[in-house]
């Protein structure tokens, strides 16, 4: 099977943590390079398991954009699945959809999505050039962290990633779920704690002994 390969997705970065430069002009005059660093494809993974780390690694979001970010996720996986009751109740739930947004997303879920996306992703393909080869390639650069979850978005709708994204019924936390996988949780820790949740209350079946038979 042939793997699909994308161009490398570049987000503004210090030096200190630079794979790389693309060119900087401000009109005719040239302004130097921009220290770069590649963005993973799966980095929405890791904003699902750990919203922090994700900021460490990539840049800060506001609180606003975090929120925003993972309930449109949650929004693009209904679209990417279908069903009218699921698009409704997605819309109706996700705070950030309120009033009329919420209308026009419920009413047409695919173009709500596409505005969004589009609006949002504009990332120019770019020629940068790599500090370990010092050799030129292609990217696509996007100007700040916000853009490239954009961009992180599209392809995930594009290429049907991950099977949807979960909120975990125990610490609340977004998680990626694959295909065909029904999880409540977020892992074995949270796992655990809702099986003592249900688990508490319940009566417990006494073992008789040998003796009380």
């Amino acid at each position: 099977m042939t793997k699909t390969r994308y161009l490398p997705l570049l987000i503004p970065c210090p030096q200190t943590e630079r794979e790389g430069t693309v060119a900087v002009w401000q009109g005719d005059k040239f302004e130097g390079g921009k220290p770069v660093k590649t963005l993973h494809y799966r980095a929405l993974d890791l904003f699902g398991k750990d919203a922090g780390a994700f900021q460490k690694k990539y840049g800060p979001l506001t609180p606003d954009e975090r929120q925003r970010l993972r309930n449109f996720l949650k929004f693009a996986d209904a679209v990417r699945q279908g069903g009218k009751s699921k698009l409704t109740h997605a819309a109706e739930k996700y705070l950030y959809l309120y009033g009329q947004e919420a209308t026009e997303a419920v009413q047409d879920p695919l173009a709500y999505l596409q505005d969004h996306v589009n609006r949002t992703a504009k990332a120019p393909v770019v020629l940068w050039q790599e500090r370990k080869s010092k050799e030129l390639a292609a990217g696509i650069f996007c100007e700040d962290i916000l853009i490239g979850t954009a961009v992180l978005v599209l392809f995930r709708i594009a290429s049907a990633q991950a099977g949807e994204t979960g909120e975990c019924v125990v610490c609340k936390k977004v998680f990626v779920r694959e295909h065909g996988d029904r999880r409540k949780t977020c892992s074995d820790k949270c796992r655990k704690q809702k099986s003592r949740l249900q688990n508490k209350g319940k009566p417990h079946r006494k073992i008789m002994t040998t003796s009380e038979l």
